[in-house]
This record gives C-alpha cells, structure tokens and sequence, in this order.
C-alpha cells in the first residue's frame, strides 16, 4: 500500500477509457532513468483503474517510474500527491503528532497522466510506442472504451459566499472566524482551512446549532450573562 494521493475530501470515481502509453523516462522529475514500470498512482483495489475523475476531473492514473523510484514511493520514502490539479513528486517527512502525514512537495512529475483532451495529441498513444511493464505492485487492467470529451464528469459548481466582520482595534472577525474554522475542522468530514474546506466546518455547526437550538440558545445566553 502506498502513502494516499489525494485527501480524503476529493469525489474520486472510475472512468472507462482507452489504454494509454507511459514513459519513456522516469517521471520523478528529479531523475534521469528510463521508465521500467507503469505505476498507477492511486492502486487500492477499489481504484486500480487506468481512469479516474478526482473532484470531476477526468485524469489517467498511470505514469512511468524506474525501479528505484517506484521502490521508494512503495517504501514510503517519496509519494505522488495532487496538487492543483496536477500530481507532483514528493517527499515524505514521516507522520505529525496530530497524526498527519508530512509531505515535502518537490516538482510536478515530469510526464503527467493524460486528460481526455490531450490524449489525441500524445504521442505515447500510438499502439507502435514501447511502454513499460505492468506495475509489479498493484497490476495493471487496461480500459478501451472511450473517456468523455470533456475533462470533468458531473464537478459540483461552485461559488463565493461572503460575510462581512468587524475590523477595528476591538476585534478582527476574519481572525476569530479563521481560528474557529481550524479549531474545528479536524472533527468534521472534508473539512479543513481551504475555502472549500469551511463550507463543510460552517455548515456542520449551524445544522448542529439548528437540531440542538434550545441548548444553543441557552450557552449564547448564559455566555452573554457572563460577559455582563
């Protein structure tokens, strides 16, 4: 099992596509060795497919690694991680104490996965192109149905929602809102301090306010007691 790709707030789903060539040099962008392995890089068993839509972006899931690299991402020294939409080489600095994962982003990988709309322009495509092995550690299954024109399948649409706070020298909203919202989202599903993230935070304490409103009410006034 390898150190996870992505987090756990991302819709990750199978897509059926064509087969696809990786390679032909290692993707760790810091190496220059050819690829000998096609690594799919989220390759539980519930998602060892060559397609995947990560938050609704269509992606393939396989690159190429030499055996080193490939040695070291099944060894937890490095892992693959997404990061703004591209996956990147990283380093693993081991767990926090808040149990954590500690990884040290090095560069996007030099060979990315293809999308649905690159795959027509790549040359690696072409069934007369070498490719590497099946992956020794997690196989290989190849998908020839064709992916969806478009890059994303069935993505949430999303917009901003402001609030305004008080900034003066009594009090700073946006620092009381930021330290609440990280206070709690580690106790909330798919929360954390992106602003995608605090949707989730936010609407878990109002709906819990809501359900419990009577108990609500009474520590808003027993707090408002306290302060007079």
């Amino acid at each position: 099992m390898t150190l996870p790709a992505v987090d756990e707030r991302y819709l990750l789903r199978r897509i059926e596509g064509p087969s696809f060539k990786v390679g032909p040099k290692c993707s760790n962008p810091t190496c220059s060795r050819f690829a000998e392995h096609a690594h799919h890089i989220i390759p539980q068993p519930r998602m060892r497919w060559d397609w995947i839509a990560i938050d609704g972006l269509v992606t393939g899931n396989m690159t190429g690694l030499c055996v080193p690299c490939h040695d070291d991402i099944h060894a937890d020294r490095a892992a693959i991680r997404w990061i703004s939409e591209l996956f990147w080489w990283c380093l693993y600095g081991g767990m926090e104490v808040s149990g954590e994962h500690n990884f040290h982003p090095v560069a996007p990988l030099r060979y990315q996965p293809p999308r649905p709309d690159t795959l027509a322009t790549d040359p690696r495509a072409s069934d007369n192109v070498s490719s590497p092995e099946n992956c020794p550690y997690c196989g290989q299954s190849r998908k020839r149905r064709p992916v969806s024109a478009g890059s994303r399948v069935g993505r949430r649409k999303r917009k901003s929602w402001t609030v305004l706070v008080p900034d003066d020298e009594l009090e700073n909203g946006a620092d009381v809102l930021d330290s609440l919202v990280d206070n709690l989202s580690p106790l909330v599903p798919n929360g954390d301090a992106t602003r995608s993230g605090r949707y989730y935070v936010l609407v878990a304490a109002l709906a819990h306010a809501l359900i419990d409103g009577e108990n609500f009410v009474a520590s808003i006034e027993g707090s408002n007691k306290e302060a007079a």
